[in-house]
């Protein structure tokens, strides 16, 4: 099998949910570890999507980072399969 080029487009999802991940980063004012815990809504294949996290001991400080959704196609092994297996 022979796979080439690049995803790209949407997931055409409303929210992604990132379960299985923890996402933190510290308060830039106050230094305390805070989690993000929300989704992606709308995430694009491999692009670049804005995050926030809220500091409830700075007056529900917003602040956001950016990550980048990557998604990868792989050939599993190289066993031929028979339609209906």
């Amino acid at each position: 099998m022979k796979i080439e080029g690049e995803l790209t487009g949407n997931l055409e999802i409303k929210r992604f949910y990132l379960e299985g991940l923890k996402i933190t980063e510290k308060c830039p004012k106050c230094g305390k570890e805070i989690i993000h815990k929300t989704c992606l809504s709308y995430p694009e294949i491999n692009g670049i999507e804005q995050i926030w996290f809220v500091c409830e001991d700075c007056d529900d400080y917003n602040f956001g980072k950016r990550i980048q959704v990557n998604i990868s196609i792989i050939e599993v092994d190289d066993k031929i399969l028979e339609y209906g297996e």
